[in-house]
């Protein structure tokens, strides 16, 4: 399983080196598109201990020369070190392409990527039938902080009051025939792991990922608040209608009073029936939005 990361001038090792350059082809060919939007950014000089240190749309993110070092995510404020998938038998990084990777010499390399969201996507390529079907990424979080199933197939990291620190897309896996193949995580305390569910009809190389974002914002809302949000919604309101909530009675103590025009946009985007959805137990709804662009709710 290789792990990559879109980079511009320098070299870290040879470019030459067939491991580095093959999967990067892989990825490309299996998963078309999937580095398009990933970030050029400069290789650290060979003497350092990293290959990459770079800061993209506010997340600071470290990718280690060696995978056991584990690759550092956060803010400034906070962050997350990720280990790396067999870390303690995989090669230390190769740059070909302008793609780090690390082989995991079990079949499968890790590739983690840079986007311009501020994302960080670790790619995994899974050689053959007789690669591991399991990649543990153990976190170590700040201090109460959690991993917790968003119940839609991603994973929320949250702080000792739920709060959102970050957040990992929902697993996916494409065969070598673009055919999707079942994958899903599993939480074991503090480690997040990818079951990729391989079978005979699976075409190899496979190309799998976790998706890891960085710091948003929580907004808990009352059942009674929930319900007015998703008649709001409903009937049409805009950025600025949504962005005024919080200075009415209603939803006072809910929502910041001046809520930014943009944070508010997201919410008109995730729609009234999604917000009824997360009510639907009546006990109110955690509404998470992410200076990405992007939000989702879940039942409290």
């Amino acid at each position: 399983m290789a792990f990559s990361l879109v980079v511009s001038g320098g070299t870290f090792a040879s470019a030459g080196e067939p491991a580095g350059g093959d999967v990067v082809d892989v990825v490309e060919e299996v998963a078309d598109g999937v580095l398009d939007d990933a970030v050029a950014t400069d290789v650290l000089d060979g003497d350092a201990d990293s290959v990459i240190q770079d800061e993209v749309s506010g997340t600071a993110v470290d990718i280690p020369v060696d995978p056991s070092g584990g690759v550092v995510i956060g803010d400034g404020d906070a962050e997350v070190a990720i280990a790396l998938p067999f870390a303690d038998q995989a090669d230390d990084a190769v740059v070909a392409d302008g793609v780090v990777s690390y082989d995991n010499n079990n079949g499968s390399q890790t590739l983690p990527v840079v986007k311009e969201d501020g994302a960080l996507q670790i790619l995994t390529t899974i050689e053959g039938p007789d690669s591991p079907t399991a990649y543990d990424y153990a976190m170590d979080l700040p201090e109460g902080a959690s991993l917790l199933d968003d119940g839609a197939g991603g994973v929320l990291v949250v702080d000792g009051d739920e709060a959102l620190l970050g957040w990992i897309d929902a697993a996916w896996a494409i065969d070598a025939n673009g055919e999707p193949v079942a994958t899903h995580y599993e939480i074991d305390g503090a480690t997040l792991i990818q079951v990729v569910e391989t079978d005979e009809y699976t075409a190899y190389p496979v190309v799998a990922d976790p998706k890891y974002y960085w710091w948003g914002v929580r907004f808990t809302l009352s059942s009674r608040q929930a319900t007015q949000l998703k008649w709001t919604l409903a009937g049409g309101a805009g950025a600025l209608t949504i962005a005024s909530l919080g200075c009415t009675a209603t939803f006072a103590g809910a929502l910041p009073c001046g809520l930014p025009v943009g944070i508010a946009a997201v919410i008109v985007g995730l729609g009234g029936a999604v917000v009824g959805a997360c009510n639907k137990n009546s006990r109110g709804t955690y509404i998470y939005v992410t200076y990405a662009g992007q939000a989702w709710c879940r039942s409290r």
